[in-house]
């Protein structure tokens, strides 16, 4: 919990009730945030499927709003890693309808000379808590206990195998470099290494999610001013605002360079409970009754498990 700022005058001293009260009027807020956060990514689902009808007969769409933000370039820091994705004619965010912060990232690439697969995708799986598993869900899907979501604590990245064509294996020729300690990851190496790996930890899949899906226009156009986007995210933020309360539990990117880097990005950094916590996962329990799911994606997943 942050240090409260200072003020110059005595600190107003709650009863008891008025702090109970000052409670569940703030857990109602956020209930309303959350459920209006839920309601507005399905209110976008056909607004971003006639954008995908219309952007996959525009020339490298994709690639050109994947180059066009800042923190993704640097990922893309190879000649072969930029030719293969040329060849990315679509992308899509599916949603898990009992957690919509929880969603499957697929790429869509045309015949290419280095992978046979035409979908890539990054899996996100979320573990529910015991507590959330046994609470029942009110009329509008919500449970009290979600907003307890921890994204480093509830979710982690699973992996791909990529089909590459013989001698075309671009993880290989450019693979992850590790620290000294042999463990944590130093740099990417290829973009591609993102669907070999488990877990995430530059975050592309947040930048594509949060960032570059829903301005897809905007990068393809360059016309996103990130520092902009930045500080307006932090006020939204400091104000308690609705960004807030959608990207609870998530840790903010950490985009930096240092100059003795070559500018390259720099991984995120979760608390230490959080990385310890990564290795304790399970698969995504959907069998559970969580009572009415969301109804997200044209794929989204299903109640029985994806």
């Amino acid at each position: 919990m942050p240090d409260k700022t200072p003020l110059p005058f005595p600190e107003t001293v709650l009863t008891d009730a008025d702090r109970k009260k000052m409670d569940d009027i703030h857990k109602s807020v956020q209930r309303a945030q959350l459920i209006g956060e839920f309601s507005e990514m399905k209110r976008m689902e056909p607004i971003y499927e006639s954008r995908r009808r219309f952007t996959t007969t525009i020339a490298k769409f994709w690639p050109s709003a994947f180059l066009r933000h800042e923190g993704l370039a640097m990922d893309l820091n190879n000649a072969e890693d930029i030719k293969a994705l040329l060849n990315l004619t679509d992308v899509a965010i599916q949603r898990n309808p009992l957690e919509p912060r929880v969603f499957t990232i697929e790429l869509t690439f045309s015949k290419n000379p280095y992978f046979e697969d035409r979908v890539l995708k990054k899996v996100y799986q979320f573990t529910k808590s015991q507590a959330r598993k046994k609470e029942l869900a009110d009329r509008e899907g919500f449970k009290w206990t979600m907003l307890d979501f921890d994204w480093d604590r509830d979710v982690k990245g699973s992996s791909q195998k990529i089909r590459w064509k013989p001698g075309m294996n671009l993880c290989t020729k450019y693979p992850k470099k590790l620290e000294a300690n042999r463990v944590d990851v130093a740099e990417l190496g290829s973009f591609f290494n993102w669907f070999e790996s488990d877990g995430d930890v530059f975050d592309i899949g947040m930048i594509i999610e949060e960032e570059i899906f829903p301005n897809a226009i905007n990068y393809f156009n360059g016309e996103v001013d990130e520092e902009d986007e930045e500080e307006e995210e932090d006020e939204s933020e400091s104000d308690g605002g609705k960004n807030a309360s959608y990207k609870s539990g998530r840790n903010k990117k950490d985009e930096s360079s240092d100059e003795s880097d070559g500018g390259k990005r720099k991984p995120s950094k979760p608390s230490s409970s959080s990385k310890s916590s990564r290795n304790n996962y399970a698969d995504d329990d959907s069998s559970e009754d969580d009572g009415p799911s969301f109804n997200f994606g044209r794929n989204a997943y299903n109640k029985g498990g994806r």
